[in-house]
This record gives C-alpha cells, structure tokens and sequence, in this order.
C-alpha cells in the first residue's frame, strides 16, 4: 500500500468527513478516487449519515469547480513546500537503512509543513550518521532549504 494510501486510512476515524479527510491530505495528492480505492478494498466504510466518495467514473463528469471543493485553505506556496519537502524527506529517510525505519513512518505520518519541520532536528541527526559530516551537512542543508522555503 502507498504511503499516501496508508495516510488516508489512518485518517479514516470515523468522525472526519470525506472533505475534511481530502482536505488533510490534498498537499499529498490524495484524490477521491484515493478514498473510493479503500472503499472498493474493504477496508473504509460510510458511517452514520456520511457518503462514499464517488466512484473515479463520477468524478470525471463533475465539473473542475465541484471537484476540488475539498481544496485546504493554506497557501499554494505551503502546500507546494510540503509537497517538496515531503518527497526529499521520505527519499532521505529511505537513504537510512534499518536506523531509518521509525524516522520514514514519522516522516509518513506527517501532515503539514509544521509537521515535517519538527522531525527536522532528527532528519538532520540520523542524516549526519549515515552519511558523515560533509554529505550528512549537504543533505540536511537540502532538507532545511525544502521546509524554510529558501533557495
């Protein structure tokens, strides 16, 4: 299952909306048809008086205004660092081997820009151990520089 996949299920509470589920993830990539995959597989369902996410099929007869009405209200320049600093970071942690396992879930499991900022500290430590000083530095500048927005 993908990372964006795993997400959304562990997002499945049963209290959180459709909308409220795409809107968390939506810097990700998740799409409806994301939600409805989980459904077709079994492991979500609708609860209470809350609606399935419509089949892939509907999505494309909807117009684009309907469609991206679960669009989160952060800034396209946030959502577009967290997109780029969520790839670096999961393709970083994925650089660490067995040390790495716990950092690539933490790193999975986070759903903002904040969140990938406060695993920052760790990223940059668990870089300079595999890597070294110079490389580890490198790499951790590269990281930093995706989640600050500079350069």
């Amino acid at each position: 299952m993908s990372p964006k996949l795993r997400t959304l299920l562990l997002l499945c509470d049963g209290h959180r909306s459709d909308a409220e589920v795409l809107g968390t993830t939506h810097g990700m990539g998740a799409t409806p048809a994301d939600l409805h995959e989980l459904l077709t597989l079994g492991l979500i369902e609708p609860v209470g008086g809350m609606r399935p996410p419509p089949a892939p099929a509907k999505l494309a007869a909807q117009s684009a205004p309907e469609a991206l009405s679960f669009a989160p209200t952060i800034p396209n320049d946030t959502a577009q660092r967290y997109q780029v600093a969520y790839r670096l970071a999961t393709q970083l942690t994925s650089e660490l081997g067995l040390r790495g396992v716990r950092l690539q879930l933490a790193v999975e499991a986070a759903m903002t820009l904040q969140d990938l900022q406060q695993l920052e500290p760790r990223l940059h430590e668990a870089l300079l151990a595999t890597h070294g000083p110079a490389k580890g530095a490198d790499k951790a500048r590269e990281l930093g520089r995706a989640l600050h927005g500079q350069g």
